[in-house]
């Protein structure tokens, strides 16, 4: 995955995010989150993914 992003100029992703991101990649599995981050990651990815709850609103 870290490649993955090096070859699109994606990068300063957090570790524990793309960690994340590929565990549930490698599961099948849609991530919920409360991170903007997995957006990004999903967008090069094509991973499901869903905010929990609206950004901005737990903050």
């Amino acid at each position: 995955m870290l490649r993955l992003f090096a070859q699109r100029s994606q990068r300063g992703r957090k570790i524990p995010d793309l960690l994340v991101a590929a565990a549930a990649e490698a599961l099948d599995l849609a991530v919920l989150h409360y991170d903007g981050d997995f957006d990004l990651i999903a967008s090069v990815t094509g991973q499901r993914c869903t905010w929990v709850v609206p950004g901005g609103s737990a903050d």
